[in-house]
């Protein structure tokens, strides 16, 4: 499964075969193909009924919103380890001279 959403990335993708492929085994795996990549028009040599793309976004839209606040965490995740200024207390700034002044 992790191959098809890698296939999503692909806007111009209207065509995909994956007769023959052990991804046909997993359950509802042609709607999830059709949720991942919404581009398809045909699959498996039959037209995307618009009825199917309901049923895919009903039973995997869920994972939009995941993927969302997946990514929401992650960006507060990589802020929270971005170097800040820090304004020392006046001890540890007269220390800190010091050392500059040693070197």
């Amino acid at each position: 499964m992790a191959q098809i959403d890698n296939l999503g990335h692909c806007k111009a993708l209207k065509r995909l075969s994956l007769l023959n492929n052990i991804v046909t085994k997993a359950p509802n795996y042609r709607l999830y193909t059709i949720f991942k990549i919404p581009s398809i028009t045909v699959l498996d040599f039959q037209k995307v009924r618009d009825k199917e793309r309901d049923q895919a976004e009903e039973m995997f839209g869920f994972d939009k919103d995941l993927e969302e606040t997946l990514e929401k965490r992650r960006k507060l995740d990589e802020s929270r380890w971005v170097k800040k200024p820090v304004d020392l207390p006046y001890y540890l700034k007269t220390q800190e001279e010091n050392l500059n002044y040693i070197k």
